[in-house]
């Protein structure tokens, strides 16, 4: 026997399909906060760090919804302390998933902390044997595959 399906109860089993396609399609990715530190106030550390956070949240947009708040980006004021206290507030901020140690303090700073609550990105650090930092929590290049190893 064929059963008989009314229009309303079609178009109520389409609906519901619409929707749920429609809802993992638009599905919230993760969001990241990152938090900026910077060793002092200056034009150039501005565009430094908006390039940094636009050049981030780019390569992160298909995974995560990266925000920078305005009250996470800290200006230290050039002094060793200055930058120490920009430092910790921010990794003992829980509203700031990633710290981004923009200048050459703030890197030396975050190198010779030992163990990170949170992951933290110090791209300016000159001669880290020289610094004195320690070898261990120095990032590492990526081995090149293994059909690869003649171009090295």
């Amino acid at each position: 026997m064929i059963q008989q399906v009314s229009l309303g109860r079609i178009l109520i089993r389409l609906s519901l399909l619409v929707f749920v396609a429609t809802s993992l399609a638009f599905a919230q990715k993760p969001i990241v906060r990152i938090g900026v530190a910077l060793d002092g106030p200056s034009e150039f550390s501005d565009e430094v760090a908006a390039t940094f956070e636009r050049e981030i949240s780019i390569i992160l947009e298909d995974e995560f919804n990266v925000q920078v708040p305005s009250e996470s980006r800290l200006t230290a004021d050039w002094t060793l302390q200055g930058v120490k206290r920009v430092v910790d507030e921010l990794l003992a901020d829980a509203g700031v998933d990633m710290v981004l140690a923009l200048g050459f303090i703030s890197s030396d700073v975050v190198s010779r902390l030992g163990a990170l609550p949170k992951p933290v990105f110090a791209p300016y650090v000159g001669e880290p044997l020289v610094q004195g930092i320690p070898e261990k929590t120095l990032a590492r290049p990526m081995s090149p595959p293994e059909d690869q190893q003649e171009y090295t």
